[in-house]
């Protein structure tokens, strides 16, 4: 009978307990034997002879265990390491009493729920005049638009104004518009309709099949241009000119020293804060939060002029007049304020919009 008795990971000692004595034996030759086995698994030959036929258990046995050392016990361990986190996590669960406050829900896309609406103040400068042209302040002096910026503001309607596009027609909630034909007119060219007249006589024919829109048209003075006083009419470089032969030191800036005969700075933030105040809680607030499938229309347009757009953006923002905007509004440009993180405590200014022109839904 074999004893077999490990003696390490590659050492087999073989004791034989039953064989039977020969005559003429010594101690030596019940000698137990002593096995070295290699670390990976020998070759069993074909001619191996039938003497050594003990040896074959003993292949197997240390052939398993190589497989299980080097396999199978890795990819256990491999196993045990991923799932460590979930089984512990579950077991603490358990003995602590805690559960899920909800069930598990699956990643479906068509789960989502749709994004919260955050309404927009879209900022529109009349288009081009022979006055802004040329540089020349232009108040309360009311005059057309030219040709070309007839033209522009068509073009600007054409690209900006549609339902895929970054003014939405049925999106509008409200529309303010300034008191000068400038102004009007850039309205009516905008590619927007509404239902029922405009509250001024049209200034011109116009434009063809306009995207219709709910928003009521409002005329205020609230949106009218800076008042420049004795600086109506002409340019920057002449006020410089008039003002050093006045004896006045230091370089004349609108937004720190207002105009003579005209307003201050803070005559143009009183009407602005005004004008801000009631585009929050009229139309903003109540739509904040409400989600998109809902349809909502909360979005708010201004037509009107360069300053006071500026002026207003500054506000908007709640910076001083006196901080002195960085930015340009060109004539027929279009801006955008809104809101941080759908907030009406975190109003700001967009520098960029995105929006799809010819792209068809799903």
């Amino acid at each position: 009978m074999y004893n077999l008795l490990r003696l390490g990971d590659d050492d087999v000692q073989i004791n034989n307990s039953s064989a039977p004595s020969r005559r003429g034996s010594t101690s030596r030759d019940a000698a137990p034997l002593l096995l070295r086995l290699p670390s990976t698994p020998p070759p069993l030959h074909p001619s191996t002879p039938p003497s050594l036929v003990v040896r074959l258990p003993l292949f197997i046995l240390h052939s398993s265990l190589f497989i299980a050392r080097k396999l199978v016990l890795p990819f256990i361990v491999s196993i045990l390491t991923i799932e460590s986190d979930l089984v512990w996590s579950d077991l603490i669960k358990s003995f602590s009493g805690q559960q899920d406050a909800s069930p598990s829900i699956p990643n479906n896309p068509m789960s989502k729920k749709p994004p919260m609406a955050t309404p927009r103040l879209f900022l529109v400068r009349h288009g081009e005049t022979e006055w802004s042209l040329s540089g020349k302040h232009t108040g309360r002096t009311d005059i057309p638009l030219t040709a070309d910026g007839e033209k522009r503001v068509r073009a600007t309607g054409q690209a900006l104004v549609g339902d895929d596009r970054l003014i939405v027609p049925h999106k509008l909630a409200h529309i303010y518009v300034s008191p000068r034909k400038r102004a009007q007119r850039t309205f009516e060219l905008m590619n927007l309709g509404i239902s029922g007249d405009l509250p001024w006589r049209a200034h011109g024919a116009s434009e063809p099949n306009r995207l219709q829109c709910r928003a009521g048209v409002q005329v205020t003075e609230d949106v009218r241009e800076w008042d420049y006083g004795e600086y109506e009419g002409i340019t920057s470089p002449e006020i410089r000119t008039i003002r050093a032969d006045a004896g006045i030191e230091g370089t004349w800036d609108i937004w720190r020293d207002g105009c003579p005969g005209g307003e201050s700075p803070d005559q143009v933030t009183a009407r602005l804060d005004r004008l801000i105040a009631e585009i929050r809680q009229k139309w903003h607030k109540p739509v904040l939060g409400k989600s998109e499938a809902e349809h909502v229309h909360g979005d708010v347009l201004i037509v009107a002029h360069g300053h006071i757009l500026r002026a207003l953006a500054l506000r908007w923002a709640g910076k001083s007049l006196q901080d002195g905007p960085a930015f340009l509004l060109e004539a027929g440009g279009v801006g955008t304020l809104s809101y941080e993180h759908h907030s009406i405590d975190e109003p700001a200014i967009m520098l960029g919009s995105a929006f799809a022109v010819g792209v068809q839904g799903n």
